[in-house]
């Protein structure tokens, strides 16, 4: 009598950690199925922003083919009287310097360490917002790795 009350104790037992394993699973997937929505949405916004970005851009470039600055004109004329001696001395006077910069992706990292939310660098860096939260959810994918 007791081994039998025992036996439906513990199959009783089973059947409520079986269950609570299964729920625990399900909303396990759930979750990443939220996560990859919300990243395909960010990645969708990013190349919306970047798709507009280039159309300004192309504008631009071709209003400055249509009406090319006065300056501009000026210093291709100064470039054609320039002999090739007097070039080469300007070559050698102005050497490059090596610079080295910061990315974008690191300075919004930099400044998200720093405790800016990614509406703040984006308004700092003049970058989208979206591609701000997107570098963060992506730094935040990698290091959980």
């Amino acid at each position: 009598m007791v081994t039998s009350l025992l036996l439906i104790i513990s199959f009783l037992l089973h059947i409520v950690t079986l269950t609570a394993i299964f729920q625990l699973f399900k909303r396990l997937k759930d979750s990443e199925r939220y996560d990859t929505s919300e990243m395909n949405a960010l990645f969708t916004e990013y190349i919306n922003e970047i798709k507009q970005e280039n159309v300004h851009l192309q504008q631009q470039l071709a209003q400055q083919k249509n009406n090319p600055p006065q300056e501009e004109k000026r210093e291709v004329e100064k470039q054609e009287h320039i002999s090739s001696p007097e070039i080469e001395s300007i070559h050698n006077e102005t050497k490059p310097q090596d610079e080295m910069k910061t990315s974008l992706q690191g300075k919004i990292l930099q400044l998200y360490s720093k405790g800016f939310t990614p509406s703040e660098i984006a308004q700092q860096l003049n970058c989208g917002k979206t591609e701000a939260e997107l570098t963060v959810k992506l730094y935040h994918m990698s290091s959980d790795d």
